[in-house]
């Protein structure tokens, strides 16, 4: 029999929950799998926020196809949170047994804990720290539903080695290590490709930084400013690239109006590969915060298979890393100034060509598949 596996990500946004989806996506191959499904608010307004309530409340309990992935919805709350833990609860308890359903893998999204059953497999993928504060009632909330998620699962996957120690202080339990990944397919090179990339922004003679990735609060932007105003001071031929999109995205145009500094906005896969080549080093400027130093960084995986040297702040999954083309610096101006010079000065070592091999969406999902079918 085909088991029926149900998917339950961190965040409806396709760029907020990239592993369950590429995870799903291959383990389709074995299994049905269900990705749960809601709606995402239109805005941050009450009336936005309150219409997206409403409509998931009155959701019939059906599973529907979607660009080749299957989805699942059912009936559930946002708030309040009394009416989460029960009625949420119930309602998927439902879902798990109309359609049958033999695992339930359940990132931390407090609105959707996972009834209590010998019915079906629990696996409780821990890729995020719960919260980042539990001063608040939503706080409090969210760390209770992990800690609660954390001692009913039958088997937790913790997102790096920093979340694989969380869950033992925190929770008292064992966890298996699996990173995030990345689709080693899209990396084709194409010498074409990169010169049309650099024709396009004049870029031909120039040393391009770039960073990839979504631009959260966690990405020091002034930083960037800075570094950027301080290396052309050095040199005219500094470009720098943003590959993607996020939140502080808005504050980095505002503040930078220079050619040199060159928006690319979200890609596709397999055209952000074709500019990560395109690039002389990829950096990754985070702010040192619990939540950075418990991640695992995969854009330094993309930055490695491209066969790029790297400046990094010093976080303590980048440290765990380990990498040789990765070099470390705290946020400081004059540190990444360095920084950059040392790997100006480096050349790619063809015994790290197999650095990243391990790192592939497809290995990835057999680890998660190993974990499913673990007694």
């Amino acid at each position: 029999m085909i088991k029926k596996i149900l998917l339950i990500p961190r965040a409806v946004e396709i760029n907020e929950n990239k592993r369950l989806l590429e995870v799903g996506r291959l383990l389709s191959k074995k299994y049905d799998v269900y990705m749960l499904h809601w709606n995402k608010p239109g805005g941050n307004s009450f009336i936005a926020q309150a219409g997206a309530c409403f409509r998931d409340i009155f959701k019939t309990r059906q599973v529907f196809e979607s660009n080749g992935v299957l989805f699942a919805q059912y009936p559930f709350f946002h708030r309040p949170f009394s009416a989460v833990n029960i009625y949420n609860t119930s309602s998927l308890q439902k879902f798990i047994d109309d359609f049958k359903i033999n695992v339930v893998i359940n990132a931390v999204n407090p609105l959707f804990p996972t009834p209590f059953s010998k019915k079906y497999k629990h696996i409780f993928d821990l890729n995020d720290l719960p919260a980042r504060e539990n001063q608040s009632p939503e706080g409090r909330f969210t760390y209770e539903f992990a800690r609660r998620e954390a001692q009913k699962a039958d088997a937790i996957i913790a997102g790096s080695q920093g979340l694989v120690d969380y869950a033992k202080a925190a929770f008292n339990r064992k966890a298996y290590l699996i990173t995030n990944g990345v689709r080693l397919s899209d990396f084709r090179l194409d010498f074409e490709e990169i010169k049309r990339i650099r024709m396009a922004f004049n870029l031909l003679n120039k040393f391009v930084i770039g960073f990839s990735g979504y631009l959260g609060e966690w990405v020091d932007t002034d930083f960037l400013i800075d570094l950027f105003l301080e290396l052309r001071k050095k040199s005219n031929s500094i470009a720098f690239m943003i590959i993607g999109e996020g939140p502080r995205l808005s504050n980095l145009k505002r503040q930078i109006k220079d050619n040199n500094f060159i928006f690319i906005g979200s890609l596709p896969g397999p055209k952000v590969a074709h500019y990560l080549f395109a690039l002389n080093i990829g950096i990754l400027p985070f702010k040192k915060t619990p939540v950075q130093d418990l991640t695992f960084h995969a854009k330094l995986v993309e930055y490695t298979v491209a066969k790029k040297m790297v400046v990094a702040a010093p976080l303590a999954e980048v440290a765990r890393l380990n990498f040789p083309n990765i070099v470390t610096a705290g946020l400081s101006v004059d540190e990444w100034v360095k920084a950059i010079e040392q790997t100006r000065s480096m050349r790619w070592d063809s015994g790290w060509d197999g650095l990243t091999a391990g790192y592939d969406w497809t290995k990835i999902s057999e680890k998660f598949g190993e974990v499913i079918e673990a007694k």
